[in-house]
């Protein structure tokens, strides 16, 4: 399966927001790769290996069982004036995803929540939760074999909505 990944398709996804500078691939010998986004013209996950595929044309991949996990400068992230984003303290783990998601945030005040598993291209998989929840700490556990056992291996996207604010966490599924 071939997912691209371009910045502008993200910023046309998402309005206005705050776009990650850089991919970091952290691998199981210690080091970590560091490629800045806007070199990076996909990324593809066929057959258990992860390649990032450069503008240069040149292409670099790791077999699933070598990535201890790979992170972003910051989060793709739409907030409103006044929000600190440090204070929300939203976090998805772990990623890559082998079956089971958590996602833990902090709720400024009680408010409708909705999160969902979105595919690159905006399109909606499965609602993991949506209602409304009291201010404070919140930590949500979750299993993939809930929406559907056939959700194929690849990147996704976990939305996280807290009334009008989106956060929008990159994830990989590899089972």
């Amino acid at each position: 399966m071939r997912v691209a990944i371009l910045s502008c398709v993200l910023c046309l996804l998402f309005g206005t927001t705050s776009v990650a500078q850089n991919i970091y691939i952290h691998t199981t010998d210690g080091l970590t790769h560091t490629y800045p986004l806007i070199d990076v013209k996909s990324i593809t996950l066929p057959d258990n290996v992860m390649s990032v595929n450069l503008v240069t044309g040149d292409t670099l991949s790791w077999n699933f069982s070598t990535i201890n996990f790979y992170e972003y400068d910051q989060w793709y992230v739409s907030v409103p004036d006044g929000m600190v984003l440090d204070e929300l303290g939203v976090n998805v783990y772990p990623n890559p995803i082998s079956g089971n998601l958590t996602v833990a945030y902090n709720l400024l005040e009680r408010a409708e929540v909705a999160i969902d598993l979105m595919s690159l291209n905006g399109s909606l998989v499965g609602r993991i939760h949506q209602g409304l929840q009291s201010k404070g700490e919140q930590k949500l556990n979750w299993s993939f074999g809930e929406i559907s056992a056939n959700i194929p291996n690849g990147m996704y996207m976990v939305q996280l909505s807290i009334g009008n604010t989106r956060f929008n966490k990159l994830i990989i599924l590899s089972r």
